[in-house]
């Protein structure tokens, strides 16, 4: 190799860990929803939560604080945009990655809100990072706030029991954690999910009026595939797609993985069980 070569490899690499850092995200963001007034994504590594402003108030939605101060950044996110009171915080289902650190949003005195069978799964583990809600949803209920109703929806179990989908009418905006996959199929796992449950609850999300779907997780795909439309082709119930649902179901219920499907008698209720602790 010639000096000049050699010479231009090692400033290369010396290089690297410069433009590595530079493509960092930051620690925490938050989005202004394109073409929305009032509704805001915000990130903390890699979970995203929904607030959604108005002058009488905010309703912010999963703390995502597990381990970790992200209600802290998450308040004085919100506080730059608006100075008014936050009014509530809705959980999107049962799992604490989502919903642990919520204790400076009652500091502040907002009210929690989540399906009845979440604030049961909470009462009964007793998590000291964990806010118990003081409200509870069964099938619906609609909140009006300010010129703002957000439907909260309970579609029947998915990727818990728990979940509920959070649909702005106005907005034509839906915000659902952990179970609806766009342009994709679901988790390698699909941990803590169940069978058939999960299909039929698709089918009533593609039912609904929505445009487009806020991610928990971000993707940076999104942009191309956060649209409704893409939703139907990749329900297991399409043909075209049917065989991938049916490839990943066989290889969980052949993997090694301490995972279960609907025909083990470790399952629960046709639940894929792991023993991942959530």
């Amino acid at each position: 190799m010639k000096r000049r070569e050699f010479l231009t490899l090692i400033g290369a690499a010396a290089a690297w860990p410069l433009a590595a850092r530079a493509q960092t995200p930051p620690l925490f963001a938050t989005t202004k929803v394109d073409g929305c007034e009032n509704v805001y994504i915000f990130r903390y590594v890699r979970h995203q939560s929904m607030f959604v402003v108005t002058p009488e108030g905010v309703i912010a939605t999963d703390p995502i604080g597990l381990r970790r101060p992200a209600a802290k950044a998450y308040i004085e996110e919100i506080q730059k945009i608006t100075k008014a009171p936050i009014k509530y915080v809705i959980y999107s289902h049962g799992h604490f990655d989502h919903i642990a650190g919520g204790q400076p949003f009652t500091d502040l005195g907002a009210i929690f809100v989540a399906h009845k069978n979440a604030k049961a799964r909470i009462e009964a583990l007793k998590r000291p990072d964990v806010v118990v809600p003081d409200e509870v949803v069964d099938t619906e209920r609609t909140m009006a706030l300010g010129d703002t109703t957000l439907e909260l929806i309970y579609v029947g179990k998915n990727h818990s029991d728990s979940t509920l989908v959070m649909r702005l009418a106005k907005e034509k905006i839906i915000f659902t954690v952990d179970w609806i996959p766009l342009e994709t199929v679901p988790f390698r796992a699909m941990a803590d999910t169940y069978l058939p449950d999960i299909e039929d609850g698709l089918q009533k999300v593609i039912a609904m009026d929505w445009e487009r779907l806020i991610r928990a997780i971000p993707d940076p795909t999104a942009a191309r595939s956060e649209r409704k439309r893409t939703l139907a082709p990749r329900s297991p119930t399409c043909k075209t797609c049917q065989p991938q649902w049916e490839r990943r179901l066989t290889s969980i219920s052949a993997s090694p993985t301490p995972c279960a499907t609907s025909n083990s008698p470790n399952t629960r209720n046709g639940r894929i069980t792991t023993r991942i602790s959530r």
